[in-house]
């Protein structure tokens, strides 16, 4: 059984921590890319329709970006917390 497989069956067997796991990471994103100032509101349309709008656009943005598992955040916090699970913390 290779490594991939390995975690994917992992991941069936703890859905809530794997869950959690992505919402970390996507969350963590989302403050990744408000910092970067890509949450800018626009100088001509500045509202507070359009602050909201952002921040919904923002964690949407973030959750693509978790799913796309290009950054693995979610994998190695999934692992942590199968680690911590396993030694009892």
């Amino acid at each position: 059984m290779n490594t991939d497989t390995t975690l994917t069956a992992l991941k069936s067997q703890h859905k809530d921590m794997w869950q959690a796991a992505q919402k970390i990471e996507s969350q963590f994103l989302a403050e990744m890319l408000k910092t970067s100032g890509f949450a800018k509101p626009s100088e001509y349309f500045s509202s507070a329709g359009e602050s909201h709008f952002q921040s919904f656009l923002i964690e949407a943005q973030a959750e693509s970006l978790g799913e796309s598992r290009s950054f693995g955040i979610s994998e190695h916090i999934f692992e942590a917390l199968l680690q911590r699970q396993s030694n009892g913390k």
